[in-house]
């Protein structure tokens, strides 16, 4: 009967225009085996929240999926062809993937469609995202990221005061960066600059910052606080300072060659 229910919604949302969930309760799905399928042209309306969502949910290109949020814990979210591994909740209504403590998200090679919203500690971004046009990364105040992503970052990380520790090299698209206030943790991984010229207009601090690679002219107008030993390779490019100040409370090294 389990199975041939699952069998049920699954033809449902496939087959029809538009179905809706009315229930603020749990859908317990055996695994990643079960799933429901957006298919072209196919609505699926969330009329209330779902909690423990543990299934998959697959939206093909020209569906829809609209409504109330569903709390992922370890499921899988398939948006018009990429794999999101989620414990976190996508927020139907504002379009982000909500990372609020503990929380993680890791991608597959494939476009991120949603923004992605950052509050409290212990949250984790993992694996090949590609963020799509204006969907950044927010931070919330005093909230804690983990970035350990194996693709350039392709849209902005605004922390907000919040703190971003790298847990792997990051690079960056052209243009994008962290837009502060905040603090960065480097944690003696590299962090590799775009190729467009950079400006830093709001304070950063900078903890164990040993390998940052620049590629072209950088301007700091604003106090950039470094904690531990910090290396700058600007690579022939150049550093400009505006009406701001570099706080060292060990050694600061710039190259350029």
């Amino acid at each position: 009967m389990v199975g041939s229910w699952k069998r049920f919604l699954q033809i449902s949302v496939l087959l029809s225009c538009w179905i809706c969930i009315p229930c603020a309760a749990r859908l317990n799905m055996r695994g990643h085996t079960s799933y429901f399928r957006v298919a072209s042209a196919a609505e699926l309306v969330v009329d209330q929240p779902v909690a423990d969502f543990s299934g998959k949910l697959v939206r093909d290109a020209g569906g829809t999926v609209s409504g109330s949020a569903i709390d992922f814990v370890r499921g899988i979210f398939e948006d018009d062809g990429n794999n999101l591994l989620l414990n976190a909740i996508l927020d139907l209504p504002n379009n982000e993937v909500a990372l609020d403590g503990n929380r993680l998200l890791r991608a597959e090679p494939g476009k991120v469609l949603q923004g992605i919203n950052v509050s409290s500690t212990g949250n984790r971004i993992e694996g090949q995202p590609l963020l799509a046009s204006a969907q950044e990364i927010v931070l919330e105040s005093a909230s804690e990221l983990t970035l350990a992503i194996q693709t350039p970052l392709t849209e902005n990380v605004q922390l907000n005061d919040g703190i971003v520790i790298l847990d792997s090299d990051l690079a960056f698209a052209d243009y994008k960066r962290f837009i502060g206030p905040g603090t960065i943790n480097v944690n003696n991984k590299s962090i590799s600059w775009g190729g467009r010229p950079l400006t830093f207009a709001e304070t950063i601090v900078w903890e164990n910052a040993t390998d940052q690679q620049y590629w072209n002219k950088v301007d700091i107008t604003s106090t950039q606080p470094v904690n531990n030993d910090t290396n700058n390779n600007f690579n022939g490019n150049i550093l400009e300072f505006g009406p701001c100040k570099v706080n060292n409370e060990m050694q600061h090294q710039i190259v350029s060659h």
